[in-house]
């Protein structure tokens, strides 16, 4: 079975739902629509980019901090590396590389 027949396979297992019962995560839309709300501010001519960047840099760093504490509780359930790889739109490896290492989890105070 060549490099195509194995690819189209895959595929029409993937839309009938055969993934040997692993739960994916849903597709991300690239269309223009979608992302237009995050960007409104920059499309004004007072707001100032830099402290849009600013902010937006604040959100990512939170954001990866809960992408990485809800990978760990996944792994501490069971969840296999490439399910999770999967659900972050990365390989097996790559999410094991990226998150396998422990955490340390810092107290605020």
């Amino acid at each position: 079975m060549g490099k195509a027949a194995r690819r189209a396979n895959r595929r029409q297992r993937r839309s009938e739902g055969g993934h040997n019962g692993r739960v994916t995560a849903p597709k991300v839309s690239r269309r223009r629509g979608d992302v237009e709300p995050s960007i409104e501010g920059l499309r004004r001519p007072e707001a100032n980019a830099f402290d849009e960047l600013v902010k937006l840099r604040v959100r990512l760093s939170e954001a990866e901090v809960q992408v990485a504490f809800w990978v760990a509780h996944a792994r501490s359930a069971g969840v296999s590396w490439r399910s999770i790889g999967e659900a972050l739109g990365v390989t097996q490896q790559a999410a094991c590389k990226r998150f396998g290492r422990p955490v340390r989890l810092v107290e605020r105070g």
